[in-house]
């Protein structure tokens, strides 16, 4: 159904609103302006989480190589700490004897010694001090790490390191402690229990 009217000596056909707006559709050939900025708040959008969640995982990364390398450290001191005191020397062992004289058998006493093998000083000026000798050398050559070895490890509070120094044991008390050679071996240390 189409009209015709006669304007100016012409005909001109008057088409009905629905195919109008269907032969416009089938003439678009690009995108509106609308449609553009849309699809480019999109990809901002996109874009914007993937690269916000690329750095967020980059940040804890950093963050955590560099706990992972602490806790690293402190795990390997501490397993040396751990055998050390397991390889700790407590001295010249005596057979146990009863109130009546009698020795009493498979049970042995340490006997008293001036020589103190394993000590714990809290209240030392610079840090607390454990002291110990163990048959466990730290830092050795080969060929040197036979015998009993004089260990210590001091924890400064002040400073957050906790430090070792070791020497072969001589059989005689370790009376000048500052004398000692210390070798830090961790840093930034809160406490030590």
């Amino acid at each position: 159904m189409t009209t015709t009217q006669i304007m100016y000596d012409r005909a001109i056909e008057v088409i009905p609103p629905t195919q109008a707006a269907k032969l416009r559709g089938g003439l678009r050939t690009g995108f509106t302006l609308v449609e553009i900025l849309v699809a480019a708040a999109i990809i901002v959008t996109i874009v914007s989480m993937v690269y916000g969640s690329y750095f967020a995982t980059a940040k804890s990364t950093e963050a955590y190589k560099a706990k992972m390398t602490l806790s690293g450290q402190m795990r390997k001191v501490l397993g040396q700490m751990a055998r050390q005191i397991r390889c700790s020397y407590v001295g010249k062992t005596e057979d146990r004897t009863d109130l009546s004289g009698t020795i009493s058998p498979g049970k042995k006493e340490i006997s008293k010694s001036p020589i103190i093998y394993f000590n714990y000083e809290p209240d030392v000026p610079g840090g607390e001090i454990l002291h110990l000798v163990t048959t466990n050398g730290l830092f050795f050559q080969e060929g040197q790490a036979n015998g009993l070895f004089g260990v210590a490890y001091k924890f400064d509070k002040n400073s957050g390191t906790l430090s070792l120094s070791q020497r072969r044991f001589v059989g005689t008390p370790e009376k000048l402690m500052e004398k000692r050679n210390w070798r830090p071996l961790l840093r930034n240390v809160e406490c030590v229990e």
